[in-house]
């Protein structure tokens, strides 16, 4: 039998998982302008992909009118990357956080 047909899905997000720890420990978090470009990639990708989308919400429901999956669900998710990119500076501020009593003596992470 073939090695890797033991591979399960949790072997290959394991490796998934490892791969992308490597990335930020090799790279960092990402910087303001490129979540902002990941988020603006993001959303030009699901606008896109907008008619394949619909069709396969269409086929899950058995049908649903394209125009109300276009409005509630890429439309949605695409205005909610416009607001997202906005306010990403306000949301990568550091924050102050408390520390409860019983863990005296430790910094928040």
């Amino acid at each position: 039998m073939n090695a890797t047909a033991n591979i399960t899905d949790a072997d290959r997000l394991g490796s998934l998982l490892m791969a992308q720890r490597a990335a930020f420990l090799r790279d960092g978090a990402p910087s303001l302008a490129q979540r902002r470009a990941d988020l603006a990639k993001f959303r030009a990708t699901l606008i896109g992909h907008r008619n394949a989308i619909e069709d396969a919400i269409n086929s899950d429901f058995g049908h649903r009118s394209r125009y109300e999956t276009a409005i509630t669900e890429v439309g949605g998710v695409a205005e909610g990357t416009k607001y997202l990119i906005r306010n990403l500076r306000r949301f990568m501020a550091p924050t102050r956080r408390h520390v409860a009593l019983h863990a005296d003596g430790h910094r928040p992470r």
